[in-house]
């Protein structure tokens, strides 16, 4: 049986859940504590409705 979509997206979730636990070797801006690469993905996806507006 071919999975559904929602199958696929709960999958995908699941597959990213895990970058909480890849742990980066840059310091937040506290300078005491490293982020994680969740942390560091969501970083990135702040700008992106930024960027949008500026590279059409």
């Amino acid at each position: 049986m071919e999975k559904g979509r929602i199958d696929k997206q709960f999958e995908f979730l699941l597959e990213a859940d895990k970058e909480k636990f890849i742990q980066r070797k840059t310091l937040k801006s506290d300078g005491e504590t490293f982020e994680n690469d969740a942390e560091h993905g969501m970083a990135y996806g702040d700008y992106v409705p930024f960027a949008g507006g500026i590279c059409k």
